[in-house]
Parts: structure tokens; C-alpha cells; sequence
């Protein structure tokens, strides 16, 4: 401070007390770290459970022959839309001559799904091990899944198909649960596999499935699929329905049975508006000598 003729005869200032906002900025940086930490740990479990669930798939799937020379043979494609999936298959050794497929879909996605999808895996486990047709497995799964999801607080369902081949009779017997049907491809076209689909699993009390069967022959393949493979838009708003799939796998059909599935599956990628798939995606090939 000076006077009129500029001495300076004192001093003044302004303060502010900044002490709890250095306190908050400490706070929220420790809360940051805090976060930081807890989230790499969860990442490394959603690792860790990404790996298990890879793991709880087929390596490898049985081997069938018939009259000398190998009478099935299987390819999949398998990708999670988050770390783990909701999506579930497996090829089952039933007799020296019967081979079952099992393909499930669980509503939503995340942890909660694949909790369910391990779940339905270790129910089928023990019920595809015995001679169930498919109508009577998917009936018992809808009963197991429904005293164990009934108590939850939001509504969860699974879908879900099971065949059996019959490699000396040639046969195909079916039953559906609300799941997208498997293709059907043989030498004179491409169809879905006929049959009555019945509800969903783990919704409704005594539930009961119908069984369908139809014949098969040499070098025909059969496609299970999740509806992740199909169900998304491109740029423009259009939709990759149904009816496109079979389009897709008819232009393919004289392919091999893994070409055929890779072809489809770029063909759907390529149209997709980000090139990716939105959904969980499973699709498994059996092809049938």
C-alpha cells in the first residue's frame, strides 16, 4: 500500500483457505487408485473365468465309424460378445453308433448368463450320458432349471435344441426349446430341420417337448447355431434375418463342411454395420457319412 506521494506505508493481501478441496482432490485420488486396483483384479477374474469356460467346451470330439470309415465329423465357431458367454454346446458320445448335440442359448449376457450356462452344462452332462431321446432330456432340464432360476428375481430362460444321429440307421431325432432351428443341408437343397418347437427352459411348470425325425444321408450336414449368428444390423438399418442365413449356407452348400461354416460366418461379419458380432455367437457343424 503507498500513499498519494507513492511511499509505501503497508502491506495487504487475499487468502483462501483451499484445505478442503486439497482434501477432496487427496480423497478422490486415493478413491481413483482404490478403483484402479479393484478393477485390474476384476479383470483378471473375467480372464480367468473366459478361460474356464473355453476350457469346459470340446478340444476334441469323439470319434465315430461306421462299416470302416469315419461316419461323423464336427467343426465350431465359438466368440463371446463380453469375457464370458451365455452360449453352450456339446457333442455327445451316446453309443458306438448314436452321437448327441446339444446347443443352448441363455438370455442376456455377462456373468450371470454363463453362470447358467454352466449350469445347463453340468445337468446335461449327466442326462445326455444315458439313451434319452431328445423330447424327454429337454422336459427334465426344463424341470431342473425351473427349481433352480425360479427363486430369481429377474426372470431368466434358456434355450435350446438336442438331436441324436443315428449313424446305423440313419436317423435324426429332434426336439426344440425355443432355439433357433438347425439347417439341414443335403445335395438337393437347404432347409430347417422339421419339428414343433416347444417353450423355452426354466420358465414354465411341466413343460413338455415333441420329438421329430427324419432321415439323413451320406455327406449331409446339419448346422446348430445360437440366434447371435444371425440377429444383427448393418449400416443402413437392415436386418441379417433367417431367412438370409439359409440364403448364405445354400450359395455354400457344395462346399466342405468348414468352409461352408467360416463362409457364413465372414459373409455375416462383412455385413454387420461395425463388423463385428453384437451377440454371443456358436455354431457347430456335424457332418454325417
Amino acid at each position: 500500500m503507498r500513499d498519494d506521494r507513492g511511499r509505501i506505508i503497508g502491506t495487504f493481501g487475499l487468502s483462501r483457505d483451499i484445505t478442503e478441496r486439497k482434501q477432496a482432490q487427496e480423497q478422490l485420488a486415493r478413491f481413483a487408485e482404490e478403483l484402479r486396483h479393484k478393477n485390474e483384479a476384476l479383470e483378471e477374474e473375467l480372464a480367468m473365468a473366459r478361460e474356464l469356460q473355453l476350457a469346459m467346451l470340446p478340444q476334441s470330439f469323439p470319434a465315430f465309424f461306421h462299416e470302416g470309415r469315419e461316419a461323423a465329423r464336427f467343426y465350431h465357431f465359438f466368440q463371446p460378445s463380453t469375457a464370458v458367454s451365455g452360449d453352450f454346446f456339446n457333442v455327445y458320445r451316446i453309443s458306438p453308433s448314436r452321437v448327441g448335440v446339444f446347443i443352448c442359448d441363455v438370455m442376456g449376457h455377462g456373468v450371470r448368463a454363463s453362470l447358467v450356462a454352466a449350469t445347463a452344462r453340468a445337468l446335461v452332462e449327466e442326462m445326455a450320458s444315458n439313451e434319452t431321446s431328445p423330447e424327454v432330456l429337454l422336459g427334465d432340464l426344463n424341470s431342473a432349471l425351473r427349481r433352480i432360476l425360479r427363486h430369481n428375481s429377474t426372470p431368466l430362460f434358456v434355450s435350446a435344441s438336442y438331436l441324436v444321429a443315428d449313424l446305423a440307421s440313419g436317423e435324426l431325432i429332434y426336439a426344440n426349446a425355443g432355439h433357433p432351428r438347425p439347417i439341414h443341408v443335403r445335395a438337393g437343397g437347404v432347409a430347417p430341420l422339421e419339428g414343433k418347437t416347444g417353450p423355452v427352459l426354466g420358465l414354465f411348470d411341466e413343460t413338455s417337448y415333441e420329438r421329430s425325425v427324419c432321415r439323413f444321408d451320406s455327406r449331409d450336414t446339419v448346422l446348430f447355431f445360437t440366434d447371435g449368428l444371425y440377429e444383427l444390423e448393418n449400416a443402413k438399418d437392415e436386418i441379417y434375418d433367417y431367412s438370409r442365413l439359409l440364403q448364405a449356407v445354400e450359395c455354400r452348400r457344395h462346399l466342405s463342411m468348414k468352409e461352408l461354416c467360416r463362409g457364413v460366418v465372414e459373409e455375416v461379419q462383412e455385413f454387420a454395420a461395425n463388423r463385428e458380432f453384437s451377440d454371443d455367437v456358436c455354431l457347430v457343424g456335424m457332418e454325417l457319412n
